[in-house]
Formats: structure tokens, sequence, C-alpha cells
């Protein structure tokens, strides 16, 4: 069992708060596949942008590595700011629907 520690009452509570938060994230994820350039300014702030457009200016290869938690979805609008093209990695799941998401809204997104 998972939280052994936890009473029934508590892991109940921590069940519908991972089943809230997985829903907000799908919903933020599909979002992010229609949503405008004005749209995401209001709803997201890059901090420190002149550090990565430095490094281009550079000639440097950028890595940036996000947590798969919180809005982690929309640092996909970072291209608006960037020069370099900004790729998704993902695992490809046995079923397609992220595949083909991909491909409707023609999302940069590399699978291993």
């Amino acid at each position: 069992m998972a939280l052994p520690h936890l009473s029934d009452k508590e892991r109940l509570k921590v069940e519908r708060k991972f089943y809230a938060h997985m829903c907000d994230m799908f919903l933020e994820m599909i979002k992010t596949m229609t949503i405008s350039k004005t749209e995401i300014e209001k709803r997201y702030k890059f901090t420190n942008l002149d550090l990565i457009l430095d490094l281009e200016k550079k000639g440097k290869s950028i890595a940036l590595l996000c947590g798969h938690y919180a809005s982690y979805e929309w640092v996909v609008s970072m291209n608006y700011y960037i020069n370099y093209n900004g790729y998704g990695i993902y695992k490809k799941l046995p079923i397609n629907i992220l595949t083909n998401w991909c491909t409707i809204f023609d999302l940069n997104l590399k699978q291993f």
C-alpha cells in the first residue's frame, strides 16, 4: 500500500489532490497547443532570459531541463523569445495520442 503511515482519510485527500493536479496538467497541455502569444505573456513569465540570449549570441549549445511538475508545459512558449529552435523530448507511449496531437499542432517534440 502506498503511504502506509497515513490514515485512510489522509490517503483519500492525497488521492483527490493528485487527480485534481493531473487534470490541470492535461488541460494546460491542451491549452498550450492553441494559445496566442499575447495570452502566453499574461500567464507565463521568463526570468533571466538574457542569459539564454547571450549564449545564443556566442553560438553555444543550450540544454534546458524542466521538472515534470507544475507549469512545465508552458516552457514551449520560449520559442517566441529565442532564436534557437526549442524541442520537447518525450518517451513514446504505446498509444499514439501525443504523437497525433504533435502532428496536428505542428509541435517540435522528439521521441527517444
